[in-house]
């Protein structure tokens, strides 16, 4: 079996749970890989900035059904990577 490539984002590495969850479908990870590096982390930072489990839990989840859903970012009330570098693009 190939390695699986997984793109990380631009300042964020991709988390291994996250990972775990990327190779689990052809089809998120078809779509992780299409997105831009900096969309890419802002996924990894919605993910990172959770304190608890059970939160980064359903982040992750979420991050599925977002890129299933053909969703390029975290969501509506995610205010952006506070390490991004342009900060002024959201």
């Amino acid at each position: 079996m190939a390695p699986i490539n997984i793109s990380s984002g631009l300042v964020h590495p991709t988390p291994q749970d996250l990972k775990a969850l990327l190779i689990s479908s052809d089809t998120i990870i078809e779509k992780w890989n299409a997105l831009t590096a900096e969309a890419r982390n802002e996924f990894i930072c919605f993910v990172m900035s959770s304190t608890d489990d059970d939160v980064r839990g359903r982040r992750i989840r979420k991050v599925a059904k977002r890129l299933l859903g053909n969703k390029r970012d975290p969501g509506l009330f995610w205010r952006g990577c506070p390490h991004r570098l342009n900060k002024s693009a959201k």
